[in-house]
């Protein structure tokens, strides 16, 4: 039976009872009942509604923490991706500064080749070592004879 049915009925019925003095008590009864159906039902309605706000609520909030967890999954991810870089930038660092040390020493042998004698400033000009045109000529050679 739907209660606005069960409502309206005791209502009646109260008042229909309500008017013979034997059972007046009963219809007021049934009268406080259907009064008290009719609280119960609104209050059921706002206890509803405010349940169902607070779901939405918890939605949202479980939405934005989502939302918070992912951010900071991706601040994760890329302060693990700015340490790797800097990482490698110390690496990189690390590799230049052998890189110069490592220049610096070829520039000091190739300084010691170039003002050591060769097979172009000997005086020895029918040496059998000696190179013909375009060939690799020979530095710091024992048979080197000064001009």
């Amino acid at each position: 039976m739907d209660t606005d049915r069960l409502i309206a009925c005791l209502r009646i019925f109260g008042r229909e009872l309500g008017k013979t003095p034997l059972n007046n008590k009963i219809g007021k009864y049934m009268l406080n009942a259907a009064d008290t159906i009719e609280t119960l039902i609104k209050e059921r309605d706002h206890w509803q509604e405010r349940y169902q706000q607070a779901v939405v609520s918890w939605q949202d909030r479980d939405k934005a923490y989502k939302e918070a967890q992912a951010e900071i999954e991706r601040m994760r991810d890329s302060l693990d991706f700015a340490r790797t870089k800097d990482a490698l930038i110390f690496h990189l660092d690390a590799e230049l500064e052998s890189t110069k040390e490592k220049l610096a020493s070829y520039k000091v042998f190739y300084d010691d080749v170039v003002n050591e004698p060769d097979c172009n400033t000997c005086a020895n000009k029918y040496c059998q070592f000696r190179p013909q045109p375009g060939e690799t000529t020979r530095f710091n050679c024992p048979l080197w004879q000064d001009k």
